[in-house]
């Protein structure tokens, strides 16, 4: 869905019992003299009802970010398109159902609609919860959810958390209703343990620090090296303090690099490294501030882009590398239907240029998880034996962006960089429930995702490619965009000039070319 409100009418609906289709095509031989195909929010097939949520306050007026058109006001334009949506309602004898932005507050939204659908003759009958666990298992939710327990169960034991952390979450519904699910799953998961004589990683670190504590073991270290420091977990700190034992008696070297924590789900927490004279005491900070890695112009939208975290510590970073005025990074907006024409192009462009330079490209395509790779290796044209047969300058690895973490390509794709529950970022890896465990200092928006997609965009030497969509254009891809350096190209999508649909990348049997979204309707 394209916003949180059209999710709370898509999730009444279904709760409801009432089918309906999202954003279908109001008429396919319908003739809009040049316009996109109009598409009212939900369709209710049983009923011949359209719903459409309208972003209005009470005065009528839209949010500040909306866009004007044809010399009008981004109000004037928004209205025109609201009155254009009741009259195709009106002469196709179609009812309409409208909803407002402005009733979204506490049930209102959700109430409003009940009345309207059941005043339009909608009937509503809960469905059954087998009915709710059935349809969020197919839809893969049900992982999703589970990947978010086994991350806070993590951080629960590597913090040494107990439940009086519910305090933490005040009056926030949602987080107190998640705690009372964890609660549970967390009981049967120590009894499961205890049961079979189990201990996991989180005990193991605890435990050491106990004996430790209690003098059944005494550490005898006078140096301790601590590498990939950013990845410190509570539990892990408190384990190598108690090796530390009294200040001065042993000393500790840690490296790291806080911009790449990118192992929450570990337990890590990014705090012990950007605070870390407040947890050791006196120390010695020394910044590796030069990469030889990749070019200037990649390190400044890079490092720009992972900066916004205030929390990260800052850094001059400087290169020895220029890229001498070429682009190196092209953000591509496409879509599912065209995306592996897209990256054949790309392939196809990369691939002649290694034949001209008589060299082999080594080519990483990344995606936020292992499923969105595997995927495009499952495509008969994307298969890695067909592009070694096609692309014989080309060395392609697939890779989730975590496995991708410490190697280094000439050119990186970057696949399904989009708002999508396999999307970048991830909205759910950076929940809020997280937060009541995390410290105080890693609270910013997206804050481990960006990390992650920092990583990703430093895998290339020397080009990195962004494939979006310009429906679900990730928040990342919008942030890049805005930046608008001097290195970075944006293909928009660009309009048929006779239907007004999108031109989009197609492979045919004569190769590739642009074809019009509409086809076959548009030829």
């Amino acid at each position: 869905m394209k916003s949180f409100q059209e999710v709370k009418i898509a999730n009444f609906l279904f709760l409801h019992g009432v089918k309906y289709e999202y954003e279908k095509v109001f008429d396919e031989n319908l003739n809009q003299e040049g316009r996109k195909k109009y598409r009212p929010d939900f369709y209710l097939p049983d009923y011949n009802i359209s719903i459409e949520h309208f972003g209005i306050d009470e005065d009528g007026e839209v949010p500040p970010f909306f866009k004007g058109s044809n010399g009008l006001s981004p109000t004037e334009a928004y209205h025109k398109k609201m009155d254009f949506a009741r009259s195709i309602h009106l002469e196709a004898n179609r009812k309409l159902i409208e909803t407002y932005s402005y009733e979204d507050k506490g049930k209102g939204l959700v109430e409003a609609l009940k009345l309207k659908l059941q005043k339009a003759g909608v009937k509503l009958e809960k469905i059954s919860d087998d009915e709710v666990s059935n349809a969020l298992k197919n839809h893969k939710q049900i992982n999703q959810f589970s990947v978010l327990i086994s991350t806070f169960l993590t951080l629960f034991k590597s913090n040494n958390s107990t439940f009086s952390l519910q305090k933490k979450a005040r009056k926030d519904k949602r987080t107190l209703l998640f705690l009372d699910i964890f609660e549970i799953i967390f009981e049967k998961y120590e009894a499961y343990l205890k049961e079979n004589s189990f201990i996991d990683f989180a005990d193991q670190i605890n435990q050491a620090t106990q004996y430790i504590k209690e003098g059944r073991y005494t550490p005898v270290y006078k140096y301790i090296l601590v590498d990939e420091f950013q990845d410190m977990s509570i539990g892990r700190y408190e384990f190598l303090k108690s090796l530390i034992g009294e200040p001065g008696e042993t000393k500790l070297y840690a490296v790291g690099d806080d911009w790449q924590s990118v192992f929450r789900f570990s337990g890590s927490d990014l705090s012990i490294m950007t605070e870390f004279s407040n947890h050791f005491g006196f120390s010695y900070e020394g910044k590796l501030e030069e990469t030889h890695r990749f070019s200037q112009e990649i390190l400044d939208y890079t490092s720009n882009f992972i900066q916004k975290n205030p929390i990260q510590i800052k850094k001059h970073m400087f290169s020895s590398k220029s890229s001498r005025g070429k682009k190196t990074l092209e953000i591509n907006e496409c879509d599912k239907s065209n995306e592996i024409a897209v990256i054949q192009h790309i392939l196809t462009s990369l691939n002649s240029l290694a034949i001209r330079h008589d060299r082999t490209f080594t080519v990483l395509i990344c995606g936020r998880y292992t499923l969105n790779t595997r995927r495009k290796i499952g495509h008969p044209n994307l298969n890695l034996k067909h592009l070694k047969e096609v692309f014989s300058q080309l060395d392609i690895v697939y890779l989730s962006a975590h496995k991708a973490k410490g190697k280094t390509f000439d050119y990186t794709i970057l696949i399904e960089v989009i708002t999508d529950v396999l999307g970048f970022p991830n909205e759910l890896m950076d929940d809020p429930v997280l937060s009541i465990v995390l410290e105080a200092g890693d609270v910013y928006p997206n804050s481990e995702e960006r990390r992650l997609f920092y990583v990703a965009t430093t895998r290339a030497r020397h080009k990195n490619y962004i494939l979006t969509n310009h429906n679900m254009k990730s928040k990342f891809v919008s942030e890049l965009e805005k930046e608008a350096l001097s290195s970075i190209e944006v293909s928009h999508v660009k309009n048929c000039p006779d239907c007004g649909g999108d031109l989009v990348l197609r492979d045919g049997k004569h190769g590739i070319f642009h074809g019009c979204s509409n086809f076959p309707l548009c030829q």
